[in-house]
């Protein structure tokens, strides 16, 4: 029996196959427009996109030796792929979540990212349950992207 992120993976890759075979070239068209000349909001929204792109920034900041590893084509998946095991990491931290594994509770945290350019979600290979494996999981997730990185393995699985 297939598991709820693996299930949701063999859709994803089956939409997404469907799609380039309906419409050739639409993700590529789709990410080609991901290049705004200018970023226009209200000044309620500043304020929440900025720390947002801040904490993106120290993402890609604090794993400047990955990145310069990585293939500045795919640069940017390795920045989407690193803030998804980082947000686990966050969202492991939370008080709300160390309460209810305190508290024993069932509660599964998995890492996927969402790589516009293919439409396909990436597995970011982080999956934590409580918060005694939570370090093991991220320093064993982080290992692999150095070599090279998940959105470019499932390029291949698709094209």
């Amino acid at each position: 029996m297939a598991t709820f992120p693996q299930d949701r993976s063999a859709h994803n890759r089956t939409w997404a196959t469907q799609i380039k075979g309906e419409q050739p070239g639409f993700f590529t068209r789709l990410d080609a427009h991901q290049s705004p000349k200018y970023l226009a909001m209200d000044s309620n929204r500043i304020g929440l996109t900025d720390h947002w792109l801040r904490r993106i920034k120290h993402v890609r900041d604090s794993q400047c030796v990955r990145m310069a590893a990585a293939p500045k084509h795919s640069r940017q998946d390795v920045v989407c792929e690193l803030n998804a095991m980082v947000q686990v990491v966050n969202v492991a931290q939370t008080t709300v979540m160390q309460v209810a594994w305190l508290r024993k509770q069932l509660l599964t945290l998995h890492g996927w990212f969402y790589a516009l350019k293919h439409s396909l979600l990436i597995d970011s290979r982080i999956t934590v349950s409580c918060n005694d494996a939570l370090t093991a999981a991220y320093s064993k997730s982080i290992q692999p992207i150095a070599q090279s990185n998940l959105a470019q393995q499932a390029i291949k699985l698709v094209a």
